[in-house]
């Protein structure tokens, strides 16, 4: 025999890893990890994605002004929501067109039955759910961040119909695989390409059944799912996606692409403010053929998660509830996090004070939040050769201790500029988690300037990262919504009316 272990010794050894390993597996069954470790371990390598998109994420930043201020992957790290143009407030960045629609209102019942995927998912058995219309049909713009050329199209479940403008119709069911649709060369015309055959129209739509799902398999997102019916044209050499999507079908999806937790009151929140902001954004729109983008320029909807029951869980268990203010809808915007307080929107954006947006003292309920506290430092060369400047004079805060404005000194005199500028352009220049928010102390060395600062985002309305703590001590949803939205109320869409929804401007 050669030297080395003997055979029972090596079935000994085989033996005591196989325990070991069982013994490990049972200790993560009963300890599963929490909301606040899962998080830990995600933000590693949320940073480092960070770093490899940090200018294009930048440039989206800037785009969003104030309002959005979020991680490279909403899956990760939660974020906030854009403020539209005409709400009464502004932006002291740039401002964001929006879109129109016109919906109608009648909640109703559910049924439930069991359709199978296809493709690479033909094996699974997924649970659907078979939603009468809640009467409320939002118009989502697909892929607003990534336009493709060209992408597949299949079945999620059910048959799909995919009719042109002429009535010509092809039917793909879950067997029949799927179909490639690009942008036809050298036309503004959408190709289908189906078995070697190809059909061009102007303009196609999509119709799933009811309960079904198409799939859509982007060059660079991969496989998605989404319900409803879409709409598809050619829009500057690009293929324009439109979604048209049952509220409580949008909500579910934006509930998981918005807040990474699992905790059921937390999601609850979301999902309310999620509604609200559906909403509002639906009433104010203008026109562009659509009423929201899936990304961080409206709220990020990924489609449907159908392996992530607890965000549709979340859903119904809030179903038709929205924020009101005397009976019309409030613009429910968070964020990330608030380092301990949240502000009043008059001194984030310039416009009126709106009541139920005021600063409030959180006593740290999102300091499990890895943006909780941080700092920056900028050699001070490089700082003046970025904005043209020879020095900074000073800082302006507001109430709540966040940055309104710098003093700089330019050509021998002494200037303003606001402190969200600065920001951006530090953040498109650096990485967008350089200056995480205008919630900071300003210090200086001999060579650097010292940020230090708390949060992630434009801390107005919800925290995020509060709200979990919140229902983690116990507060229920409704209780953590009347502490962000200072003397909202909780309503069912039912009693707001007819549309276009009441707004609560002042």
């Amino acid at each position: 025999m050669k030297p080395g272990f003997s055979k029972n010794a090596l079935f000994l050894t085989a033996a005591l890893f196989f325990l070991s390993s069982c013994l490990t597996l049972e200790r993560r069954q009963l300890h599963p990890p929490s909301d606040r470790e899962r998080a830990s371990e995600r933000t590693e390598q949320a940073e480092q994605d960070q770093e490899e998109s940090s200018q294009h994420q930048a440039d989206d930043l800037e785009n969003a002004g104030t309002a959005r201020d979020r991680m490279p992957s909403p899956l990760l790290i939660p974020s906030a929501v854009i403020i539209p143009e005409d709400a009464g407030i502004k932006t002291k960045a740039e401002q964001v067109d929006e879109t129109t629609t016109q919906p109608t209102l009648s909640l109703q019942q559910r049924s439930r039955r069991i359709l199978p995927l296809t493709g690479e998912a033909r094996s699974q058995q997924v649970e659907v759910e078979t939603y009468e219309a809640s009467g409320v049909v939002l118009r989502v713009r697909l892929f607003d961040q990534n336009k493709p050329q060209a992408y597949r199209l299949a079945p999620g479940a059910g048959q799909l119909t995919i009719t042109d403008d002429a009535g010509f119709r092809i039917n793909l069911h879950d067997e029949a695989g799927e179909v490639r649709v690009r942008v036809r060369p050298g036309t503004s015309e959408i190709e289908i390409i189906q078995n070697e055959l190809s059909y061009s129209s102007a303009i196609w739509n999509i119709q799933t059944e009811a309960g079904g799902m198409m799939r859509i398999n982007h060059p660079e997102l991969g496989w998605r799912y989404y319900r409803g019916s879409a709409d598809l044209s050619v829009n500057n050499g690009r293929i324009r996606t439109i979604n048209h999507i049952d509220l409580e079908d949008y909500v579910a999806s934006v509930v998981g692409g918005e807040m990474n937790f699992s905790h059921m009151e937390a999601l609850k929140v979301q999902a309310v403010i999620s509604r609200t902001y559906a909403l509002w954004n639906s009433t104010t729109s203008a026109g562009n053929g659509y009423d929201l983008s899936d990304y961080v320029m409206s709220q990020v909807y990924p489609g449907e998660l159908i392996h992530t029951p607890q965000y549709r869980a979340a859903t119904e268990a809030t179903t038709g509830e929205v924020l009101t203010w005397s009976g019309n809808i409030l613009l429910a915007v968070y964020h990330s996090t608030c380092g301990g307080r949240t502000s009043a929107n008059e001194e984030v954006w310039s416009g009126n004070a709106l009541p139920y947006l005021r600063g409030q003292n959180d006593n740290g309920s999102c300091s499990a939040s890895p943006h909780y506290q941080w700092n920056f430092e900028i050699p001070k060369r490089e700082f003046h050769s970025i904005f043209g400047v020879s020095g900074i004079n000073g800082i302006n805060v507001d109430s709540s201790g966040r940055v309104t404005s710098f003093r700089l000194t330019e050509n021998g005199r002494e200037v303003e500029r606001p402190a969200n500028d600065i920001r951006l352009r530090l953040n498109r220049s650096h990485g967008a988690l350089a200056l995480r928010s205008t919630f900071f102390g300003l210090d200086e060395d001999e060579d650097y300037y010292i940020f230090n600062g708390r949060g992630l985002g434009h801390g107005l309305g919800l925290c995020q990262w509060g709200a979990l703590g919140l229902a983690e001590t116990g507060w229920s949803y409704q209780d953590i919504l009347r502490f962000y939205y200072n003397g909202a109320d909780i309503s069912h869409v039912n009693t707001l009316g007819e549309t276009p929804f009441r707004l609560a401007r002042f």
